[in-house]
């Protein structure tokens, strides 16, 4: 009858690990993300008695609002390429990036599977 109890708080113990294991990971990220920001820039932290949450809600704060601060130059720029008739090739550029990187993943995971079944790495199939 004790065995069911242990386990059950040795699973109790392990999940609430790896709770704070995720939050001190996520305290670390928002924090190396803030400081990525350009020095001129104030992000305000409100004050709360959770640090971590505060940071936390600074981050996305930060993040949220980072589009609409290049969101007028982004549009006056595609206004520009509007009216001079200049075609907008970034989307294409992007798109076909993409497509490369995801055929060099597929190319490699082909590979290691036919290593792993012991066969030459190579297409000569």
């Amino acid at each position: 009858m004790a065995r069911p109890f242990l386990l059950r708080r040795q699973k109790a113990a392990y999940e609430a690990q790896r709770a704070r294991e995720a939050a001190d990971e996520q305290v670390v990220e928002d924090f190396e993300y803030l400081k990525s920001l350009d020095a001129a820039a104030a992000v305000p932290l409100s004050a709360a008695t959770n640090w971590r949450a505060a940071l936390r809600q600074a981050a996305s704060e930060s993040q949220r609002q980072q589009p609409l601060t290049y969101l007028p130059l982004v549009y006056e720029d595609y206004l520009m390429r509007q009216q001079l008739g200049i075609a907008h090739p970034l989307a294409a550029e992007l798109h076909h990036r993409r497509d490369t990187r995801l055929y060099e993943d597929q190319r490699e995971d082909l590979l290691d599977g036919r290593e792993l079944l012991g066969e030459p790495r190579n297409f000569d199939f």
